[in-house]
């Protein structure tokens, strides 16, 4: 639930931060929107990073808790 928050936060500060900059844009419309391309695209690549980066550390955390489950389920064979 929070993560929803901290995406939702994310998308609508950047979606602000995009109109503001068009807004206060000194240079032409091409410029700007060439600008504003620019920037979505080093976004999105930070953002795919972070994804990337987030999945591994998911996928490591899923492989602990792989561990510990089949543990559990020694442990409690071996008390029966």
């Amino acid at each position: 639930m929070a993560d929803n928050k901290l995406i939702t936060g994310f998308v609508a500060g950047a979606l602000v931060g995009i109109a503001a900059a068009l807004l206060l844009a000194p240079g032409s419309g091409s410029e700007t929107r060439a600008a504003v391309a620019s920037r979505a695209g080093d976004l999105r690549r930070r953002v795919d990073t972070l994804r990337s980066k987030a999945e591994d550390y998911v996928g490591q955390w899923r492989n602990r808790g792989d561990g510990v489950d089949e543990e559990l389920v020694d442990s409690e064979a071996g008390r029966s």
